[in-house]
C-alpha cells in the first residue's frame, strides 16, 4: 500500500472510532490534519435556527482561550459561518468559493482572527442532520501553507462519506 492509502485508512479508522467514542474526536481531527497537510481542525455542531451559535466545538491545534473568545463573541461575525448558514446543503465548502484574499485582508473578523492564530484558510465537510442544525469538520491552513486546491478538495471528497457517517453516528 502507498503512504496515501495508509493515511486514508488511518483517517477512516479514526473517524469510526470517534463515532463510537466521542473522546476520540481529537485523535480523529489530528489524523485529518496530518492526512490533509493542514495546520488545525475543528469539529462543530451549529444551530442556525435563530442567531448562529456553536453549542459544540472540539478543536485540534488551537489555543483554548482563542476558541472560547471565538465562541463567546465572534461566531456570528465569521464569514464562513454566514456562508454555511446560507448554504446548508453544500457538502464540501472551501473558503475560496466566497472569500478573496482582499476580502480576508479587509475583514474585521479576519483582523481579529489573525491576531490570535496564523490559520487563514478553511476546507469543510458538513452534514445537516435536522432542520436548522449543521455539523461538520473544518480543516485550517496558514497563509504559508496556502489555500486548499483541487487535489485537497477531491481528497476530502473521498473521505466525505466516512466523515458524514461518523458525524451522524456520533450525533446519535
Amino acid at each position: 500500500m502507498s503512504s496515501v492509502e495508509d493515511g486514508l485508512l488511518a483517517v477512516i479508522e479514526a473517524l469510526y472510532a470517534a463515532a463510537i467514542d466521542s473522546q476520540l474526536w481529537l485523535a480523529a481531527l489530528r489524523s485529518l490534519v496530518d492526512f490533509t497537510d493542514s495546520h488545525a481542525a475543528t469539529l462543530w455542531v451549529m444551530d442556525s435556527t435563530d442567531v448562529p451559535r456553536l453549542p459544540s466545538l472540539v478543536s485540534f491545534n488551537f489555543e483554548s482561550g482563542f476558541m472560547q473568545q471565538y465562541l463567546d463573541h465572534m461566531v456570528s461575525e465569521d464569514p464562513t459561518v454566514q456562508y454555511l448558514v446560507a448554504n446548508p446543503g453544500q457538502l464540501i465548502v472551501h473558503d475560496g468559493e466566497y472569500l478573496t484574499e482582499r476580502d480576508i485582508d479587509r475583514s474585521a473578523y479576519y483582523d481579529w482572527h489573525l491576531r490570535h492564530t496564523d490559520a487563514r484558510y478553511r476546507l469543510l465537510a458538513q452534514i445537516s442532520p435536522s432542520p436548522g442544525v449543521q455539523a461538520g469538520v473544518a480543516l485550517h491552513r496558514t497563509r504559508q501553507d496556502g489555500r486548499y486546491n483541487k487535489v485537497d478538495i477531491e481528497r476530502l471528497g473521498v473521505l466525505y462519506r466516512h466523515i458524514a457517517q461518523a458525524l451522524t453516528a456520533g450525533l446519535r
